[in-house]
């Protein structure tokens, strides 16, 4: 938890100097660099004696794409235009929006772990809508008229 407001702070501060395509750039650079020595250690001699799986390579490319480079664009974006809070608000749908869309896309199964756990995550976050009204309002909206 530390790390990730670490994180949003460090890139709210970046987000006014630089362009957050330069930001994600240089980040990924950095920890493509950290994990390569990772890598080397553990899995280079497997990995280089596994033969070309065209679907693993496709896999791989679109997790970069979409995991790596084009979700932290869309956090970055949001960081600078909505803030560190309601961004970091959106961040705890994320679990949401794996369960629907793996249903509608790849077929799995909503049970009720997943439903208790989405309903888990949305009322925390209502809660937290709750507070933050009442602290701006200086009233609690369940009293209001």
């Amino acid at each position: 938890m530390l790390s990730t407001i670490g994180y949003a702070v460090i890139l709210k501060k970046l987000t006014g100097h630089y362009n957050g395509y330069t930001i994600i750039a240089w980040q990924n650079l950095f920890g493509a660099l950290m994990f390569l020595p990772f890598w080397g250690i553990f899995e280079a001699r497997t990995a280089l004696v596994t033969p070309f799986n065209a679907e693993a390579f496709e896999a791989i490319v679109k997790l970069a794409i979409f995991a790596s480079i084009l979700a932290f664009v869309f956090f970055t974006y949001s960081i600078r235009h909505l803030g560190i809070n309601k961004s970091n608000m959106f961040i705890n749908l994320i679990p949401v929006f794996v369960a629907v869309l793996s249903f509608f896309i790849l077929g799995d199964k909503i049970n009720a772990q997943k439903m208790l756990g989405i309903v888990v995550v949305i009322s925390g976050l209502s809660m937290a809508q709750v507070k933050r009204r009442k602290r701006k309002n200086g009233t609690h909206p369940v009293f209001q008229a």
